[in-house]
C-alpha cells in the first residue's frame, strides 16, 4: 500500500524558500523506510527531523513484560523502540514535538506501551492521552482505568458492540482514576464541528488545565467523517498551550483515503506551528465528572429534584442524543480553506518609533504613562533577540482622514491646538484634565502611534507578514468620538479596525479583545451598534467602583441595535485575579464565540496593567498567562493577530509581557501554566456573561441544570474580607446613566477619566525604574511596587519589638510568625494556626512583615509588596535575625 507520507508530498504543501523557517518547530517524525521522504524541495517533508532507528532496550523490555505486553515482532520493536527515542528527545527539548507512523500495531496497543514506559524510564506523572479516534475502542482505557496519573479522554461516536457500554459517558474510571477517564459519546446526527469544538472548550480543555500533563500523546485513525480536517490542526493549537507544547502523535499508515492525507497534512503543520485555517452531549459529561475537577462544577445550578444517580438512569436508557440548536451552521462558516502562505513573507511584523516618547508630563515627571514605556520594551525584545525576527517597519502618521474613521472633525481640532499652546498654557490644561496630560508633542505623538498601528494593519492584511504588533503610546481605548480619557487621545485600535475594514475588501468582520486591566469604554462607545466589529473586554469592575466606574462595564451592556450582542464584557468583582481566571474567561466565552462569530482580522488592545506588579491594576497575569491568551487567539483569522500596546505601568512586567506576546506571535513554544483553577467569584462573573450573552450566541447554551451531587473535589474557601474598602483615588466620570444631552455636551469638551494614587511621592520611589528590577523581572514572585495601605503602617518603630524570635500572641509558637506593621503584634501564619490571620480578621491591620524571609504581605490586596516605606522596619527585622 502506498505510503501515508509520500502521499503528503503528493499533496503539494509548498513554502517558499526561507519563509517561517526561523520559526519552524522542531518536529520530529519515526520512519522505519527511508524512501518516505520524496519532493523534498516542495513539501514540509524537509522540516521534519528524523529519528534514527533502534529496537527497545533491555530496561525498555523489561518493563512491557512486566505490564503483560510482551513484543516479538522485529518489526514492532524497532516502531516502539523508535517512538520512545522521539518521546526522549521531546521530553528532553531536543525536539518541541513529533510523530510517528505504524502499520503492524493498532495506535491503541502502542499508545498504552508507550506511556507505561515513559512513566517508568522518565517518572512522568502526568500524561494527558487524547484519543482522536471516531469510532474508539477501549485498549487504553481498561489499561489506566484506575489510574490519576494518566488523564484519557475520548471523543467518539456512539457504536454498538461488545465494548460498547464501557465507551459510554457514564465510565469515568474507577478508585484512584476515578474521574481521570472522560468519554464523549455522540450520536452521528450531532458529531460535527460545532459539537466537536464545544466539548474542547465546555470539558477538556478546562479539565486539562486543571490537570496540567508534563507530555501529551494523541492516537489518531479517523477514515472517514463530517468534521473537516481543518478541525484537527486546531484541536493541535489548542492543545500546545499545554505541557510546554510537547506532544507526540500515533498516526496509522495504513490509511490512504483522501480524508486522511488532508488530516495528516493539518495535524503535521500545526505541530510545526503553521497557522490554523479558518474554521450537544456535552452535559452528560459534564454531570457525571464535574464532581472531580472544580472548573466544571460552578457555571451550571443544581436541579433540586434530580439526583444524579436517577438522572444516569435516564440517560443511560435513553441514550440517543438529541440535537441541541442548530449551532453547526455557525462553524460551516469556519472552514474556508482560504489560507494562502506562498503570499506571506515574514511571520511577525513590527512598528514603533521613540519619537513617542515626546509625549510627557510637563508637571508629574513620575506619571505611570511614562515615555520610557515604549523604550523599556523595545530594549527587552532586542535583548531577547525577538526584534531581529520581526519585519521591522517604518512607521508613520496617521491621517486625519484616517483618525476620523473613529472621531468628529472637531474633536481632531481641539486636540490639534494644544500645538499652539505655551506651556504655561498646557500646564493649565493638564491641571484642569487631571491626568490626561498634554505638551506641545501631544498631538503629533497621538498621530504617530495610530499611523504605526495602521501600518502593522496594511502589512498584515496585504497578506506581506501573518501578525504584527504596534508599540505605540500613547494608549487609546478610553478615547470616545469626541472626547479624550484615560491617558487616551486617538482610539487607536478603534481606527485599525475600521481602517481594515475599508481598505481591504476581505476584512469583513473584525474581532476586538481588551485585556487591559480597565474597560475599553471608548472602544465599546464606538461600536456599539456596529454588528461587524465583535468586542470583548475582560477587566476589573469591583461592582462598579473601579476606573471607569460606569455601569455600562458591566455584563449587561450587550451593545445597542443591530450591534446587540456583538458587545461582550467580562467583568471581575474581585481583588485579586490571574492567569487561572483569565484562561477560564478564555475557555468558556472568548473562544467559543469568537469561533462562532469567525473574524477575518483579531485586534488586540493590549494592556499590561494586569502584570503582577503593576501599581494601578494589582492583579497577578504572569507573562506566560498573556503568552496564552496570544496563542489562543492566533488560531483565528487564519492567524492574522495584530497587538496594539494599551495601559501597563510597570517596566519590568509590561516588557516582558509584551516579549511573551511576540514570542507567541512568532511561533514559538506556548509557556504551560501549573495546575490552575479560577476563584469561585470568577465563575460566577463568568455565569452572569453566559446568561445574558447566551441569546446571542449559540455556543453558549450550556448551563441547563444538572442533578445535585457531592463534589469529591472542591474549592479552595476564599476567606472573606471585612470593611475591604475601595481605595482608589476618585476620578472625574463620565457617567453612562446622564442625559443625552448632557451626555453630548459632556463628550465635546476635554475630560479626565482615570488618575492615579494620591501618593505620587510614594509611587516615585516605587517604581523607579533602578527599584530592583532584576528582581521584579524574575516572575516568580512579584511585589506590588506601590500599595494604597502603606499609609496605615506605624512608623514609630521600637527595635525591642522588632524581635524575630517572638512568639505567637495565642499559641506560643515560634514557627514562620509574622507581625503586624499597625500594632506590632505578633503571630503564627496561615500555614500553621492561622493566628496572624485571625488578628487580621479582627483588627483589619493590613500588612505584616515576614519573620522568615522579611517579606511583606498585604491581607486586602492580597500582594506581597515592595517599597522604600518598608525599608527601615525591614532592616530591624534583618539586624534582629542576622544580627
Amino acid at each position: 500500500m502506498e505510503n501515508i507520507l509520500e502521499q503528503l508530498s503528493d499533496l503539494k504543501i509548498q513554502i517558499k524558500e526561507n519563509e517561517f523557517d526561523q520559526n519552524i518547530k522542531k518536529t520530529g517524525i519515526v520512519t522505519i523506510n527511508r524512501n518516505w521522504f520524496v519532493n523534498e524541495s516542495i513539501s514540509l517533508l524537509p522540516k521534519l527531523i528524523t529519528v534514527p532507528v533502534r529496537s527497545i532496550d533491555e530496561n525498555e523490555n523489561d518493563i512491557m513484560l512486566q505490564a503483560n505486553q510482551d513484543c516479538t515482532n522485529e518489526e514492532n520493536k524497532l516502531i516502539i523502540g523508535t517512538s520512545l527515542q522521539l518521546i526522549s528527545d521531546i521530553i528532553s527539548q531536543k525536539l518541541d514535538n513529533g510523530f510517528a507512523f505504524i502499520s503492524n500495531l493498532s495506535t491503541q496497543i502502542i499508545t498504552s506501551q508507550i506511556t507505561e514506559i515513559t512513566m517508568a524510564v522518565h517518572g512522568i506523572k502526568r500524561i494527558m492521552i487524547l484519543d482522536l479516534s471516531n469510532h474508539s475502542d477501549s485498549k487504553i482505557q481498561n489499561k489506566f482505568y484506575q489510574s490519576s496519573k494518566v488523564l484519557y479522554a475520548s471523543i467518539h461516536q456512539y457504536t454498538h458492540g461488545l465494548s460498547a457500554e464501557e465507551r459510554q459517558f457514564h465510565f469515568i474510571g474507577n478508585d484512584q482514576g476515578k474521574g481521570f477517564n472522560i468519554n464523549i459519546v455522540m450520536d452521528e446526527d450531532c458529531f460535527g464541528e460545532s459539537e466537536y469544538m464545544a466539548t474542547f472548550f465546555n470539558i477538556i480543555l478546562p479539565v486539562a488545565y486543571e490537570f496540567n500533563p508534563e507530555i501529551i500523546f494523541i492516537p489518531f485513525n479517523f477514515q472517514e467523517s463530517k468534521l473537516s480536517p481543518s478541525i484537527f490542526g486546531h484541536i493541535i493549537h489548542f492543545l500546545s498551550c499545554l505541557a510546554n507544547g510537547k506532544i507526540f502523535l500515533i498516526l496509522n499508515e495504513t490509511e490512504s483515503s483522501e480524508y486522511s492525507k488532508k488530516s495528516v497534512n493539518e495535524l503535521v503543520g500545526c505541530l510545526m506551528g503553521l497557522p490554523c485555517k479558518k474554521l450537544n452531549s456535552i452535559l452528560k459529561s459534564i454531570s457525571v465528572l464535574r464532581p472531580y475537577w472544580c472548573c466544571l462544577q460552578l457555571l451550571n445550578d443544581n436541579d433540586e429534584s434530580l439526583n444524579l444517580n436517577d438522572f444516569l438512569d435516564n440517560q443511560k436508557n435513553n441514550f440517543k442524543a438529541t440535537k441541541r440548536g442548530s449551532l453547526s451552521k455557525h462553524f460551516e462558516r469556519t472552514l474556508r480553506s482560504d489560507l494562502k502562505l506562498d503570499t506571506i513573507k515574514t511571520r511577525t511584523c513590527i512598528s514603533s518609533d521613540l519619537e513617542m516618547m515626546k509625549h510627557y508630563n510637563l508637571i508629574q515627571s513620575d506619571h505611570p504613562e511614562k515615555p520610557d514605556r515604549i523604550k523599556k520594551i523595545l530594549d527587552t525584545l532586542k535583548e531577547k533577540k525577538l526584534y531581529n525576527r520581526c519585519q521591522e517597519l517604518k512607521s508613520r502618521y496617521a491621517t486625519e482622514h484616517e483618525i476620523h474613521l473613529c472621531h468628529s472633525y472637531s474633536y481632531i481640532e481641539k486636540i490639534k491646538s494644544v500645538k499652539f499652546k505655551s506651556e504655561n498654557e498646557l500646564k493649565d490644561l493638564s491641571v484642569n484634565s487631571h491626568s490626561v496630560f498634554f505638551n506641545s508633542s501631544t498631538y503629533d505623538c497621538a498621530l504617530l502611534a495610530t499611523g504605526c498601528l495602521l501600518q502593522v494593519v496594511d502589512e498584515v492584511c496585504s497578506n506581506k507578514s501573518l501578525n504584527g504588533a504596534g508599540v505605540i503610546r500613547p494608549p487609546g481605548h478610553h478615547a470616545y468620538n469626541k472626547s479624550c480619557s484615560g491617558f487616551c487621545f486617538f482610539n487607536s485600535i478603534a481606527i485599525a479596525a475600521k481602517y481594515a475594514q475599508k481598505k481591504f475588501n476581505h476584512i469583513k468582520k473584525v474581532l476586538i479583545v481588551d485585556f487591559d486591566i480597565h474597560h475599553g469604554n471608548g472602544t465599546q462607545d464606538i461600536f456599539l451598534e456596529d454588528e461587524t466589529i465583535l468586542f470583548i473586554s475582560i477587566h476589573r469592575y469591583d461592582n462598579g467602583t473601579f476606573y471607569p466606574i460606569d455601569a455600562g462595564s458591566n455584563f449587561d451592556e450587550v451593545g445597542k441595535a443591530k450591534g446587540k450582542g456583538f458587545n461582550i464584557n467580562i467583568p471581575w468583582n474581585q481583588p485579586i485575579a490571574g492567569d487561572a481566571e483569565y484562561t477560564a474567561a478564555f475557555l468558556r466565552i472568548v473562544m467559543p464565540v469568537a469561533y462562532e462569530f469567525n473574524p477575518d482580522l483579531v485586534l488586540v488592545s493590549a494592556g499590561f496593567d494586569g502584570a503582577t506588579g503593576d501599581p494601578l491594576g494589582r492583579y497577578n497575569i504572569t507573562p506566560n498567562g498573556f503568552a496564552q491568551m496570544t496563542k489562543m487567539l492566533c488560531s483565528l483569522a487564519n492567524g492574522k493577530v495584530i497587538l496594539g500596546l494599551e495601559g501597563g505601568y510597570n517596566l519590568a512586567s509590561i516588557s516582558e509581557s509584551m516579549a511573551s506576546c511576540v514570542s507567541i506571535l512568532l511561533g514559538d513554544i506556548c509557556p504551560s501554566l501549573p495546575p490552575i483553577n479560577a476563584k469561585s467569584k470568577a465563575y460566577e462573573s463568568i455565569r452572569n456573561v453566559i446568561k445574558v450573552q447566551k441569546k446571542y450566541w449559540s455556543c453558549l447554551k450550556f448551563d441547563d441544570k444538572l442533578p445535585n451531587c457531592e463534589f469529591i473535589k472542591k474549592f479552595k474557601s476564599e476567606r472573606k474580607q471585612k470593611n475591604n474598602k475601595q481605595t482608589e483615588n476618585n476620578y472625574t466620570l463620565r457617567s453612562r446613566n446622564k442625559s443625552k444631552e448632557n451626555e453630548n455636551n459632556e463628550q465635546e469638551s476635554i475630560e479626565i477619566s482615570e488618575s492615579i494614587p494620591n501618593t505620587p511621592e510614594i509611587l516615585s520611589t516605587a517604581s523607579n525604574e533602578n527599584c530592583d528590577i532584576d528582581f521584579l523581572s524574575a516572575f516568580s514572585v512579584i511585589p506590588l511596587t506601590y500599595c494604597p495601605h502603606l499609609s496605615e503602617i506605624n512608623t514609630n518603630l521600637d527595635p525591642s519589638l522588632i524581635d524575630v524570635n517572638r512568639p505567637c500572641f495565642k499559641c506560643n509558637g515560634s514557627k514562620e510568625n509574622w507581625i503586624c506593621l499597625s500594632c506590632f503584634e505578633c503571630g503564627c501564619s496561615r500555614f500553621v494556626k492561622e493566628h496572624m490571620l485571625e488578628h487580621h480578621d479582627t483588627s483589619q491591620h493590613p500588612m505584616v512583615l515576614s519573620f522568615s524571609d522579611l517579606s511583606v504581605w498585604c491581607y486586602i490586596c492580597e500582594s506581597y509588596v515592595h517599597n522604600d516605606l518598608l525599608t527601615q522596619v525591614k532592616q530591624m527585622a534583618y539586624k534582629s535575625k542576622f544580627g
